[in-house]
């Protein structure tokens, strides 16, 4: 996809040297580089990664008039789930690419999940405790992690308790975790049956 001057701002020397820093391309080759060709397609046969991205100061919406015409491109190019905790990052993402098309690259797993949860990018991307947990089915250990790091009980609210069964969470963990009975009855709509699986001792 070829690019217009108007797309972007030109890259200045110090961008150009500090993205190509430690590549296969030289200092005075992409000097030489016309601006409209440096894009994605360069970038990953130069061998450029996030850390000259960011220090070269561009942004997720200037990649994508530079052929990071979608977020898997951001994430091919080695950016992850936790540079969505960066707010001033995660903010630009959101706008360059919307929530749907982050979420479908940047939270596949278990991990994403963990490094996702608590941060700012939750209410940015407007990011539910539903769709965490579901990358941690069965994966406990995760799941416990996520719900770790969320605020407060409320947090289980509209999560159905099918979904906790399915992450490997029971009372007794849920309980430590600081969510109260009450709380896990509330919130999940939890039926008889799937109190008892979660460890509750119905008289």
């Amino acid at each position: 996809m070829k690019r217009t001057v108007t797309d972007v701002d030109t890259l200045s020397v110090r961008s150009r040297i500090v993205l190509f820093y430690n590549t296969n391309i030289t200092a005075s080759k992409s000097l030489l580089c016309a601006d409209e060709d440096i894009n994605y397609e360069l970038f990953i046969a130069a061998g450029v990664n996030p850390l000259n991205i960011l220090v070269a100061g561009l942004t997720p919406t200037q990649l994508k008039s530079r052929g990071f015409d979608c977020a898997s491109k951001i994430k091919h190019i080695g950016f992850d789930a936790l540079h969505l905790t960066n707010a001033a990052f995660c903010n630009t993402m959101n706008l360059a690419y919307g929530r749907a098309n982050i979420l479908e690259h940047f939270l596949v797993s278990p991990m994403d999940a963990v490094s996702l949860a608590g941060s700012q990018a939750m209410s940015i991307l407007k990011i539910t405790t539903t769709e965490l947990l579901d990358k941690c089915i069965g994966e406990t250990v995760f799941a416990i992690d996520v719900l770790r790091q969320l605020p407060n009980a409320t947090s289980l609210q509209s999560v159905k308790a099918d979904l906790l069964l399915d992450c490997g969470l029971r009372l007794s963990t849920l309980s430590k975790l600081g969510f109260t009975i009450e709380a896990i009855v509330r919130y999940t709509d939890a039926s008889p049956t799937q109190l008892q699986k979660l460890g509750f001792t119905l008289s």
